[in-house]
């Protein structure tokens, strides 16, 4: 595979805004794959300088451009890739990244937090997989042919109940199922346009902090989970992945290594999922030795 993968593309990343999160390092990490420009997209426009510094400063000549966008609104997403085509004539991937986290249980869970979710994490994926798939059928003196590839951050909590809130599983899952519809509709309609998710296990990501300063977890909630990280196991911060790790696995899915990927959706959670849990009848585990 080729060290530049992405060499003279031009994509959009949602969810770029936050100082510590998914979208922040993937910018960097598309840029170092060689993206000639990438729109990096949030409601905040705060971060969007230094991260532009960033990307310079790491030696990378990609252009970022910051742009606030609601992905809850289509209009934000029409405007975004009438821009982009305007600008550039081409649209070749998009890492539909942008999400918002729900902590309420069952039986605390409101309609609100039910909205809330699904407006942005599955909504949301919806407008940007819509308006980036009429960009990427434009084409131009440097993309000849349309088509391109769609990754959308889904959640460990879109592959079992017992990862997330109601809320936010919920909505998880239902993303899942806008991106494989979205495959299989592009498939039939022979649109060479590839969707694929990324399910992320626990990220160190600023993501927790942020709900909390949005309202988004109340004191009888926070209390639980201060309780409960009193007895979070060395194996539980093992699994916990930098943001590199997703990011880096959503590059491969936009780069033509991966043209044979299409409507799956990717577990990255460092085999958490897979742990031995004691009614195994797994007591005693002996590594593999060298031969």
């Amino acid at each position: 595979m080729t060290t530049v993968p992405l060499n003279g593309t031009v994509g959009i990343i949602t969810g770029a805004g936050t100082p510590s999160g998914i979208g922040r390092t993937a910018v960097l990490q598309y840029a170092a794959a060689g993206a000639k420009t990438i729109y990096a997209c949030d409601l905040l426009e705060e971060h969007f300088p230094s991260l532009v510094d960033l990307v310079k400063q790491a030696g990378h000549e990609t252009a970022v451009v910051g742009v606030k966008v609601d992905v809850t609104k289509s209009e934000d997403l029409e405007r975004l890739v009438r821009q982009i085509i305007g600008e550039q004539g081409r649209l070749d991937w998009l890492f539909a990244n942008a999400g918002v986290v729900d902590f309420e249980p069952f039986g605390s869970t409101t309609e609100q937090n039910l909205q809330r979710a699904f407006n942005i994490n599955t909504i949301g994926v919806f407008n940007s997989i819509q308006w980036a798939a009429r960009g990427m059928m434009n084409t131009c003196l440097f993309k000849p042919e349309a088509g391109g590839s769609i990754v959308v951050t889904t959640s460990l909590a879109s592959t079992f109940g017992g990862m997330g809130s109601p809320a936010y599983t919920a909505s998880k899952y239902a993303a899942v199922g806008i991106l494989k519809s979205a495959c299989a509709q592009f498939k039939a309609s022979k649109v060479p346009i590839r969707v694929n998710g990324i399910a992320p296990g626990a990220v160190t990501t600023s993501i927790t902090e942020n709900a909390m300063k949005a309202g988004a977890i109340s004191g009888a909630t926070m209390q639980v989970l201060v309780e409960k990280s009193q007895s979070v196991t060395p194996e539980f911060y093992a699994n916990v992945a930098p943001p590199t790790e997703i990011a880096d696995v959503a590059v491969f899915l936009c780069s033509p290594a991966s043209v044979g990927v299409n409507g799956q959706n990717i577990v990255v959670d460092r085999g958490s999922r897979e742990t031995v849990v004691e009614m195994s009848g797994v007591f005693s585990l002996v590594p593999p030795v060298p031969i």
